[in-house]
């Protein structure tokens, strides 16, 4: 039941269907369907640039898990596994017949390598154990960039000069941040007020995280979609770490979507929306 096996990489000769704790089963001649993975791996603090490629089994269980830990494994191979680090990752998911799973995000702390590594599997998980179609992911390409070091930021301080603020008009956001090692950083962004605002409205400025908490607690995660493009959609429409968000906020009746947020609706629309029987999912916002 615990064996132990010494192996030595040859050419691939068949396929191990099964494995079971009185045997081993295979086929000669045949060999398994893989997932090509390319990783490029960056380090540019120690002048470091490889590729690598590996094949993963195709399996709705194990391929997310076995892309999770060669990711894991490229990463440590090639960065020190303790302390603070900073992984700047762009990945593209290739599916046959859809659009491509991409974005590019940044993940830094103690913590850094194994959330990227992490950041790579979880969009395979919700495409190949999707309960409303096959998906066939052709290819996954990994750009990473390593530096032994914390890149983070605290939001200390958000203001507007501006006295009176007045529909349609744009203001300046002003933003102030503590980084590492105490630098001091203040951004300063364009913010348009929609023309049809009105009354009390708050500002939300903050990160990836603290938005998906937020939006969770909305909307929770009771998401229903019609076909895999919408999964695809929400996947690349993922709040990301590298990114500062800023919401106006206004107390309204609305509803959530097919895992879209649509604030402010008129009573009518809503009326349409939950009368709506197909099966799509909505989820009213209450004021």
């Amino acid at each position: 039941a615990i064996s132990s096996k010494i192996a030595a990489i040859g050419e691939v000769i068949g396929t191990l269907d099964q494995d079971r704790s009185t045997g081993i089963f295979g086929t000669l001649g045949t060999a398994p369907d893989v997932l090509p993975v390319t990783v490029r791996l960056r380090a540019p603090d120690r002048d470091f640039d490889h590729t690598f490629k590996f094949e993963i089994i195709r399996d709705n269980i194990l391929t997310p898990l076995l892309v999770y830990s060669g990711a894991l494994s490229t990463f440590l191979s090639s960065s020190r596994q303790l302390g603070a680090a900073t992984y700047t990752l762009s990945s593209k998911t290739r599916i046959r017949g859809h659009d491509t799973v991409a974005f590019t995000d940044i993940y830094s702390g103690n913590t850094a390598v194994s959330n990227a590594a992490a950041a790579i599997a979880n969009p395979l998980s919700t495409l190949l154990n999707n309960t409303i179609a096959a998906v066939e992911i052709e290819r996954l390409e990994i750009d990473a960039t390593a530096i032994e070091a914390p890149l983070t930021a605290t939001i200390e301080r958000i203001w507007i000069d501006t006295p009176r603020i007045r529909p349609g008009s744009t203001v300046k956001l002003h933003v102030l941040a503590r980084g590492y090692r105490g630098v001091e950083i203040i951004k300063t962004l364009p913010l348009t007020i929609p023309v049809n605002a009105t009354g009390q409205i708050q500002l939300l400025v903050t990160d990836a995280s603290n938005l998906r908490t937020r939006q969770l607690g909305v909307r929770g995660d009771n998401r229903t979609f019609d076909n895999v493009d919408q999964i695809i959609q929400q996947l690349n429409a993922a709040p990301r770490n590298n990114r500062l968000y800023v919401k106006l906020i206004k107390s309204s009746a609305g509803a959530v979507f097919n895992g879209t947020q649509m604030p402010d609706l008129p009573p009518s629309i809503l009326e349409v929306l939950e009368g709506n029987r197909s099966g799509s999912g909505v989820q009213r916002l209450h004021p």
